[in-house]
This record gives structure tokens, sequence and C-alpha cells, in this order.
């Protein structure tokens, strides 16, 4: 066979022979019986020397072959010679394959370096030797590891909302797909999906001196976007509480379509709006409102994967907030006290004990409520009907009933009038006052200030419910106090003046017995003591000042901001934390990854690698602007990178010098440990999924022969046994993956790219020329279509070149990758015209479903019939299947009956009906430039074996 795969003569000696036998057969011999063939072919052996006739017929044989071999060679060669010669088109050189090999090193060493050109033991070459490895540049492992990967995408509807997601790699089993991509549109009148919000506080940075994970801690999706409020105000436990956010800078409208939640012990739970206006939105809180650490706070957010976030919240820009409770009821008080002794509030009570005397003290104890600064109090008592309400006034000030008081005022007064002047008058006077009447029976209800009790309410004549209002503002209400030995915040009723009638009771007693001594006639009723006042309930209402709240962040995607009430600056609760671009429907992304890294690895390379599965590149040639950058604790610094990954749009290595500045935890996404790297892209639809993101990565390089064939098979992961000359420091080296070289360029493959240079002679002017450049150029591609004037999205757009790429792949329906489009571009380019754009498109594949009943052939069992069908119709309904591709060939039910019956396996198809994307019918149709049909992997075959 030559280099063009013309043969002159195809056969060999035995066939000339026997040639020549039919020649000789035909021929009569002159003279002689018979013919020439039973002379010279019947009988004895050819290779008989003693017949030397038949001898030279056997040598026309053989040489009449070798001749046609070689002059079949003639054309072959030649043409070779001349495309070398001539044209001066050289083959092209072998590539050797190459791996990625990562290295464990020792914890107590690092970092440790690699030289450059350092060899690996691989497995074996195409002749049994031991395969090598050169390092390409020189590894500076550091042992380290990857905490986490979390990603935020935002992207701009055409109505000016943002529409984004925040994403974690929580589990380092399932692929990381950072970027969800444009989401669908939904229906008209569908809220913003929403979650319920975690419970976990905003995270802090440590300080530097703790300790970092070798394992990836659990992480917590945050909310997209959230406002928090947080203040000690805000607690509470059982029943409701309605608080007022007051703002200033802004429409407050715009929150009440936000999911608003409060802070419990168990987690979050959603709030309820009551009321939006322009300076203000009301919520109510139930249950509880506690926080784990730090103060109990409130929130609204924007939650869900795609989530939406109105254009008006993004104008929010605020120069004050104030939060307050503006309705609190039916607060249980902690416990109470009469005097030091302790009350059960859990059932029916006596405040001031069986006997009250002046002075004597009722306390209620409310953390809850007494603990705010309070605007409002209302302290609720519900006494039992027939009890004793009223206080009743007693004489002097002291333990005397009014009646010995009436007594010794009419004494004196008769002393009056006996009295003229002088020290007897002095005297009089002092008595006088001794003995004038008491002031007016009164509880006065106190708080704690300043170390002394001060009033702040009083129930004149009665003990019962109280209220105050217009309370000056203190925090808290009541200073802590200890009573029973356990600090708290409380009030007390106190016993100012008068009693419950205690004293009237005793007189009643005394001329009870003086009756009964005496001539009088005593009064039983006298002997019945007083019912103490008795309390069945006592509930606590309150309402708060607004103020400044304690703590307010916004989380947006990652980043968590803190407002400082004392900056002039205004405060924007809801923001994008990145860039986008102001066209119409925009996006950007980023992608943090948080490694685990010694403080001894600042100033030295850094290499990961990441491995990726590129996403689909269907039309969009933009490949975004990606850039890395790193968390120095002051913000993001862009750092210059070696990125093999093509900003992840496909598997490669990341090289960069770790700053000096490079800090541990980065609050922009919401980590308190690591050091944070991350990728800012304009394109996220662009970025592939991220399958693993290994440190301390090198690419080595075979060391082959110049006519070695080994570096077309790549080597298996897990190959690399070690390094040839062992590094101190260095437990191990493996290879990650191994990447296809090109042995020698065969003759063939020499003869049709080098003819194709006659054609196209290197530059893209006509459509073949397209397709050849990338079918020679890159073997991963089974089939391509050039399209002039075709632009991205598949419609007429001069200036543009469409390149329809099928890749060689076992994928039922295979798409080009963004890293094999942006390969295809760099390289097209320079063969291109200055004014041409090229768009990779991708086919459009008609998805085909075949439902057929089969009867097989006999002896065929029912099982392995049915798979060979299967697999033999998956294959056939390929797109890379046919050569050239069927690009625009509608598929016809008939064909697919037919490609059935040709089958070893079947005997008869029964039954066949053919379903594309219309539905069942007569013929699929394709689109005509881009279209293909394929498999769409759900085929009903039924078979039935024969006996």
């Amino acid at each position: 066979m030559s280099a063009t795969g013309y043969v002159l003569d195809p056969r060999d000696a035995a066939a000339v022979l026997a040639e020549l036998r039919r020649i000789a057969a035909a021929t009569p011999a002159p003279s002689l019986p018979g013919d020439w063939a039973s002379l010279l072919f019947d009988g004895a052996d050819l290779a008989d020397p003693s017949a030397p006739d038949r001898a030279l017929l056997a040598a026309v044989a053989e040489l009449q072959a070798g001749v046609s071999a070689h002059l079949s060679t003639l054309p072959g060669r030649l043409l070779l010679d001349w495309l070398r010669d001539v044209l001066g088109e050289p083959r092209l050189p072998a590539v050797p394959d190459r791996v990625v090999a990562a290295a464990t090193v020792d914890p107590a060493r690092v970092p440790v370096v690699v030289p450059a050109g350092s060899l690996l033991r691989g497995g074996r070459d195409a002749a049994g030797a031991e395969r090598r490895y050169a390092t390409a540049e020189a590894l500076t492992a550091h042992g380290a590891a990857l905490l986490d990967a979390r990603s935020y995408e935002a992207r701009r509807s055409a109505a000016g909302a943002i529409v984004d997601g925040a994403r974690s790699w929580t589990d380092r089993a399932v692929p990381f797909q950072p970027f969800a991509g444009p989401p669908a549109d939904p229906p008209p009148g569908t809220p913003p999906p929403s979650t319920p919000p975690p419970s976990t506080p905003p995270p802090s940075t440590p300080p530097p001196s703790t300790p970092l994970p070798s394992t990836p801690p659990p992480s917590t999706p945050p909310p997209v976007h959230a406002w928090r409020i947080a203040d000690p105000v805000l607690a509470f436990t059982g029943g409701t509480m309605d608080v007022r956010v007051d703002i200033t800078g802004g429409d407050a409208r715009v929150l009440a379509g936000l999911v608003w939640s409060h802070s419990t012990a168990a987690g979050s739970r959603t709030a309820t709006v009551l009321e939006n206006t322009p300076t203000s939105v009301t919520v109510r809180l139930r249950e509880e409102c506690a926080a784990a650490s730090g103060p109990p706070w409130i929130e609204a957010a924007v939650r869900g994967d795609r989530a939406q976030l109105p254009s008006e919240a993004l104008g929010l820009s605020l120069t004050d907030i104030k939060v307050a409770v503006v309705r609190r009821e039916g607060v249980l008080a902690d416990a109470a006290f009469y005097n030091d002794g302790v009350l059960d509030v859990g059932k029916e009570f006596q405040p001031f004990g069986p006997v009250a005397r002046r002075g004597d003290a009722f306390y209620v104890r409310s953390d809850e409520a007494f603990g705010k600064p309070l605007s409002t109090v209302d302290v609720s008592l519900a006494l039992l009907s027939g009890a004793t309400r009223e206080v009743r006034p007693v004489a002097w000030g002291q333990s005397v009933p009014v009646y010995y008081q009436a007594r010794y005022s009419a004494a004196l007064h008769v002393l009056e009038g006996l009295v003229e002047g002088g020290t007897y008058g002095e005297a009089y006077a002092v008595i006088s006052g001794l003995a004038a009447t008491s002031t007016a029976p009164r509880v006065s209800w106190q708080r704690r200030g300043a170390g002394a009790w001060a009033e702040y309410a009083e129930t004149p004549g009665r003990l019962g419910s109280v209220s105050a209002g217009d309370l000056p503002a203190n925090a808290p209400f009541s200073e802590p106090f200890a009573l029973g030995g356990r600090p708290g915040h409380f009030v007390r009723a106190f016993l100012a003046e008068g009693d419950f009638g205690w004293l009237d009771y005793q007189r009643r007693i005394a001329a009870f017995a003086a009756a009964a001594a005496g001539p009088g006639d005593p009064d039983p009723n006298d002997l019945l003591p007083p019912d103490p006042p008795l309390v069945s309930s006592l509930t606590i209402s309150y309402t708060t000042e607004p103020r400044r709240p304690a703590l307010v962040t916004a989380t947006g995607g990652w980043t968590v901001r803190t407002w400082d009430p004392l900056s002039p600056a205004a405060f924007a609760p809801f923001a994008v934390p990145v860039a986008l671009p102001p066209s119409g429907a925009a996006a950007a992304g980023t992608l943090a990854l948080g490694l685990a890294l010694p403080d001894a690895s600042l100033g030295s390379s850094v290499s990961l690698h990441l491995d990726v599965d590129s996403a689909a590149a269907c039309g969009d040639p933009d490949p975004g602007t990606p850039r890395w950058e790193v968390w120095t604790g002051a913000g993001w610094q862009g750092v210059d990178v070696a990125d093999a990954s093509r900003g992840l749009r496909q598997s490669g290595i990341l090289r960069f010098v770790a700053p000096l500045g490079w800090a541990a935890g980065s609050p922009a996404v919401g980590a308190a440990q690591g050091r944070w790297l991350r990728l800012v892209t304009t394109a996220p639809d662009r970025v592939g999924t991220l399958r693993a993101v290994t440190p301390d990565a090198v690419e080595a390089v075979y060391v082959s022969r110049a006519a070695d064939p080994t570096p077309e098979t790549p080597l298996a992961p897990g190959q690399i046994k070690g390094l040839v000359t062992p590094v101190p420091g260095v437990k191990k080296v493996t290879n990650l993956a191994g990447l296809r070289g090109r042995g020698p360029e065969s003759d063939p493959a020499y003869v049709r790219r080098a003819a194709g240079v006659t054609r196209h002679r290197r530059r893209a002017a006509q459509a073949w020329d397209y397709e050849e450049l990338v079918l020679v150029g890159f073997p991963e591609v089974a089939a391509a279509r050039c399209l002039p004037h075709t632009g991205p999205d598949g419609g007429s757009a001069p200036g543009w070149v469409g390149l329809v790429v099928v890749p060689a792949s076992p994928e039922p329906m295979p798409l080009p990758t963004v890293s094999l489009s942006s390969r295809i571009a760099d390289a097209l380019r320079p063969a291109m015209p200055a004014t041409a754009r090229l768009a990779v498109l991708c086919p459009e594949y008609a998805p085909v479903t075949v439902d057929a009943e089969i009867l097989l052939r006999r002896g065929v069992p029912a099982l392995t019939g049915q798979g060979a069908v299967r697999a033999a119709l998956e294959a056939w309904l390929h797109p890379t299947t046919a050569l050239p591709p069927r690009f625009g060939r509608e598929l016809f039910a008939s064909a697919a009956v037919a490609f059935l019956e040709s089958l070893s396996e079947v005997d008869q198809v029964r039954r066949c009906a053919v379903a594309g994307p219309a539905g069942v019918a007569q013929s699929v149709p394709v689109d005509a430039c881009r279209g293909l049909y394929a498999s769409s992997g759900a085929h009903r075959i039924a078979v039935e074996e024969q006996l």
C-alpha cells in the first residue's frame, strides 16, 4: 500500500501463476497433443530443479508481484518527496505526553522544593522500558489543603432586578458547579423563592494564632441578600412581639416584599409584616427571639439559589436606623418576692403576705421587660374578689390606728385652751405636730437606679395595676439588683403609707376585750381578721424607646458588611458584591477557594491543579475577563497568575506567588479561616464544573525518543511511582491525570495534511478551509461544518463565520466545550481575514426515540438479543457514525426498520415507531444547516425469542 493508497497490481505470485495457466490452457501447443497448460503446469512440481521451464515460470511470477509492488510505491514516494522537497512542508514533530503530578510532603519540613527537571518513574513505553517524566518547572510544596469553595453569581434582568445565588462546595464527593447560568423566566406574579434563614450568626475573623483545620469544616449556605438588625431589646420568650424599624434615607416600602425572620434558640422563624410606611416597617415575632451568641436579631432577606432582588432595594442608602418594640403584652414575671421571701407566681399569692405593714415591699422580677430601655410599662395585677384592695391610713406615719390619733388630737385641743404661751406653748407645738393626721395612704411603684429605689408611678389608696408612660430613656429601665441570692431586674410595690386593715383589726380586738371584761356588749365581728390582698395573675406589657441597634450587618452573597452608626457615610443594606457590566443581560460571578496555608509559605510560589469539566460553548464568543485576586485583610488584591485552566474553563495548573499580605480569614466570603483566592469573571456561563482542587501540583513531560509512539497513549492516573532521585521532605509523588501527546506522523496522515496545505495555504478563506484546519489540527473533533455569514445566535450576520463542531465523544449528543471552543478560536484567528469573526456553534440535535417490537432469530436469547439491538441502535444513531456527517438529513422510519432488520440478531421487525421532538411521525426533520438526529437514550425495545 502506498502513501496514496493506490496499488498497481495487487496479485501475488500464486495469482500470477494461476493467470498464466489459464492463458496456457487456452493456447494449443503446435505439433503436440493437448495444450500448453498440460505441457508446462501438469505433472512435475514447479520447484523441481530438474524442470527449468517450470522454475522459470515461478521466477517470472515472483518477479511480476515484486515489480508491481515496487512500482505501486513510486507515486506515493514521489508524492512524499514532492511535498517534502518541492513544497517544503515538514512533518509534524512528535509531541510527548504530559502528566500532572502532585507531591505529598512531610508537614514538619514544609516548604519543600522539587527542582525543575526532576525525573519521575512511570509505566512502560512501547519497547518495554520504564517511562520517565521530567518536571517542567520547579515545585514548591507547602502541604496545603482546600478548606472550601464558595461561589457567588449575579445577573441583571431586563427589568433591572438582580438575579443571583451563592453556593458552597459542601459535599466533596459531588462535582461543584459554581454557577447555575441564566434562570428561566418565572410565570407572571410568581414571588421570589425563599428558604428559612440559618440561625448561625455572621462569622468573625479569629486571632492569627488560631490553627488552621486539616479537614474542610461544614459550611452553612448564607442568604443571598440579608439585612440583619441585632439588639438586646428584641429578646423575648412566649407570645408575640411587634417591632418597628425606622429608617432615614430611603423608602421603606420596598422591605415589605422581602422575607422577614427572627432568631430563636432552635434556629430561625419567619416573621409577619404588619405595617409598612415610607419611613418604617413593623413586623410581628412569634414564640421567642433569642440567639446562641450575641444579641438576638431580625432580618430581611432574599434567599434561594436563583433569588431576585428588586431594583428599588438596591437603591436604599440609609443615614440612620432605629429599632423599637411597639407592642409586647402578657409577659410573665420571672419571679416575685414579699420582702425577701419567694412568692409562687404560678398560682394565687399574697403580694404583701398575710400581715402587711408600712414599709413592706412586693418585688417583681422580669429581666426581659425591666432590663430594656422602656417607653411605657404596665404591670397588671388581677386580684380575687373579696380580698382587701384598699390601703387604710395610719396615724403619725407610724403603726398607730387612726382612732388613737383622734383621741390624742381631742385631748390636745383641750390642752391648747389652758396653755398661755411661754415654754408650754412651744412644747404644745411639738406635741401637736406629732399627733397630726398621717399622709394619704398609697402604694409607691419604684424602679432601681443609681443604686437606690426611685418612684416611677403610684396607686393612691389601693393596690392594683399600674401604668407609666413617657419614661426617661434609661438602659436598662431598672438596674440589676440582687434578691434571694440572684441578681435580676426588678420593680417593687412599696407600702409608703397605710396598711390593709391589720392595725384596725388590732384595735377591734382590744375593743372586744374591753367590752368583754366590762359592762359593754362585745361584737363578735371584731374578731374576724381582714383578708390580705390575693393576686391571681400578674402580667407585664411594655414598649421601648426607638434606639440605634447594637449591631447592623448586611450580607450580599458571602460578603458580610457592618454598619458603623458613627460614620457619616450612608449605609446600603442591599448591594451586589461584584461589579456588574452596564449592558442589559450582563452577569458577573466569583469563585473563592480557601486554602490552609502556613505563614512560612508566604512569598513563595503556590500551585493548584484544577480538575474541571468544561462547560458547553454554544455560540457565545465572549470569553469574559477573568482575573484572580487574593484577600489581604483590607480588600481584594489582584495577583499575577500562570493559569493553564483559562479561567476555570478547562483542567490545568494555576501558579502564582503567595503575597506577603495574604490574610487569614475573609469576611468577604463569610469565612473565619483559611487564605482565600478568588476568580472574578464577567462570563460565569463559561466556567466549568469543578471536580477537584489539588495543591502542590506540577506538570511533567515524557522523556521520549524521536520514533517512540508511546506519547499517543496517555498515562493512567496513579502510574507515577515517585522520584528517581529522592528529595528530602517529599513522601510521595503520583500523577492525577495524563494528557495525550502525539507520536511520529504517519505517511497517510502527512499526505492528507500536507496536500491540504496546497489548497488552503494555511489561510481560512473558504468554508472548506475552516473545516480542514479544524479537523487536521484537533483530533478530538469528529466533524465540522462551516456556515458563512452566520453569527453566534445561528442567524445571518455579515462578517461572522459559524463553525458547527461535533466532538469525538461517546455522549449521545456531544457538544463542544468552552475549552475546545477557545482553542479552536485561538488556532483559527491568525488564519482568518482581519475583518472576520468566528462563532463556534453547537449542533442542533433532534432527539430520536425508537419504539419497536422485534422477533429474534432462532437461538438468540431475549436478554442477549435485546442488549445487542439496543447497543447497535445507539451506535447507528450517534452523530459521528456516518462520514461525512449527516448534517441536514432527516431520519425516516423506514430507514430505522431497514437498519434493525439488517442486524444478525433480528428475524423480523413486527412494529416500529419513530418519535422526534414533534412526536411520532414517518420522519424526523432536522435543521438544514446545523441539524443532526441523535439518540434520546429512551428507546423502548421489546424482543421475543424463538425456540
